[in-house]
């Protein structure tokens, strides 16, 4: 599962980066690096925080290279973790965008953005501001991954009050000032920045990244391939007027599933449900050989878009679960939305949480760092639909965890009226009640300990409701990682 797993295999000396993506986190990170390792574009593998978060060596590396204050310590500890790869997005790089530019000055840079610094915020605080806190801190301490991702967000913060003071790094302000820091560094190196966006589509990452390459790479498809990008530069630049004319050349050059596919995700991700349909019409079903990501991206913006009609035609044209285990991960991204109806159209139409991953409940996990207001409803929802915690994966067993540090009384109060306390008490429930709450960690709220006390699974433990701590007071020091 991305984020959690990651078996993919690199050769130290097998590519020079070419490409650097220094775009701020949820800017169509996970788009572009699909779009960056397509057979199209080809300047893969792409280093990507999904390839780092799995492996404490890599979190290790970069750790050191954000605490480093001599630039050439920090940059040969970079060259570390960055050889092999011959593009790079997310992070650590756009912190470190100064540093990749002076080491790579040949690459080419491209500045991948939101709409507007609004729709970021919006996107940033709910997925990712609880990673630098106790409260994930806590429940993730048993696993060297998770307590290294920890430090490694203190150190990226330290790194960043460097350059931009105490401002809110999830706020719009932020947002302005970074991408005018990026560019003032690129200008310092003369390096030509392309700025994009994902709704611009495939057609600006061919043009920068160096038309030769592209075209050489096409022509090593073959001819049917450069007739797929004729195709797609006549939508990007002509609009939907010109559907008719783009279907009728994707019959005449027989494009194969494989190849169109690739070329073809900005259609979904502008939302523009008429041409995805005519898409799928034409042979376009997504190919068993091609890379999941492919499918997680189309899923993930018809769940993100709210775009119920969108997500079924997607499942429908065997855009399945068995070709990419990251979707339901990024369904996620609309459950804490108000409206149940994408999720629930996207479940009914094939999207199999049991069968999808055996830790297909990182979705549940990911809605208890949402502020909605709902997210007890929307776990009633996901168990109406056929989400099970896994009693066979310890880390999917920490959503009561996360509720009670939370003091998220009404969720805690709709797990336990499933079935998860049976594999919370047995791989979790200890730890959370005897470590926890035992070594005082937190104090329970008087509301939450009664729900938990009226489960199975506190009884038999002793808990002390009169124990009075500080929630702070015991939390770990740097030294204990």
């Amino acid at each position: 599962m991305r984020f959690i797993s990651d078996d993919r295999k690199v050769e130290p000396k097998a590519a020079s980066l070419q490409v650097l993506s220094l775009g701020l986190p949820r800017c169509a990170t996970s788009s572009l690096q699909a779009a960056l390792e397509s057979d199209v574009l080809n300047f893969g593998p792409c280093l990507h925080m999904a390839h780092i978060v799995p492996h404490p060596e890599r979190e290790q590396l970069v750790i050191d290279a954000l605490d480093e204050q001599d630039v050439q310590k920090r940059q040969k500890i970079l060259y570390k973790l960055y050889d092999g790869h011959a593009s790079a997005c997310d992070f650590p790089g756009w912190i470190l965008s100064p540093d990749l530019m002076d080491m790579y000055p040949e690459a080419v840079v491209v500045l991948n953005k939101r709409k507007n610094n609004t729709a970021w915020v919006k996107s940033i605080g709910g997925a990712l501001r609880v990673f630098g806190t106790w409260r994930y801190y806590i429940p993730c301490f048993l696993w060297k991954t998770d307590r290294l991702h920890y430090w490694m967000r203190q150190s990226a913060h330290a790194r960043l009050r460097q350059n931009f003071g105490d401002m809110d790094m999830y706020s719009e302000d932020f947002y302005d000032e970074f991408y005018k820091w990026v560019r003032a560094e690129a200008k310092k190196r003369n390096m030509k920045v392309l700025e994009w966006e994902v709704t611009d589509g495939w057609e600006p990452l061919y043009e920068h990244v160096e038309g030769g390459v592209v075209y050489e790479r096409l022509g090593f498809l073959g001819g049917v391939a450069w007739c797929g990008l004729e195709w797609m530069e006549v939508w990007a630049s002509d609009g939907p007027g010109v559907v008719a004319v783009g279907v009728a050349r994707i019959k005449r050059c027989l494009v194969t599933p494989s190849e169109l596919w690739s070329r073809n995700v900005s259609v979904v991700e502008a939302d523009d449900e008429p041409i995805a349909r005519k898409l799928f019409e034409h042979c376009t079903n997504p190919d068993p050989n091609i890379s999941g990501s492919f499918n997680q991206l189309l899923i993930y913006t018809a769940a993100r878009n709210g775009n119920e009609s969108m997500g079924r035609l997607l499942v429908d044209h065997n855009a399945r679960v068995e070709q990419s285990r990251d979707i339901v991960p990024c369904v996620s991204d609309a459950a804490p939305d108000d409206d149940d109806e994408p999720i629930r159209g996207l479940i009914e139409a094939g999207l199999d949480l049991d069968e999808l991953y055996p830790d297909t409940n990182s979705l549940l996990y990911n809605l208890l760092h949402s502020s909605s207001s709902r997210v007890p409803d929307k776990f009633r929802l996901l168990f109406e639909l056929g989400a099970r915690v896994d009693d066979k994966i310890l880390r999917g067993n920490t959503y009561l965890t996360m509720a009670v540090l939370s003091g998220q009384v009404d969720t805690v109060r709709a797990l336990l009226e499933h079935d998860t306390y049976p594999s919370l008490l047995e791989a979790y429930g200890k730890l959370l009640l005897q470590e926890v709450i035992d070594l005082q960690k937190l104090c329970l709220s008087a509301a939450t300990y009664e729900t938990m006390t009226e489960a199975p699974i506190a009884k038999g433990a002793n808990v002390d409701l009169n124990n009075k701590c500080t929630p702070l007071s015991c939390f770990p020091s740097r030294s204990n990682v």
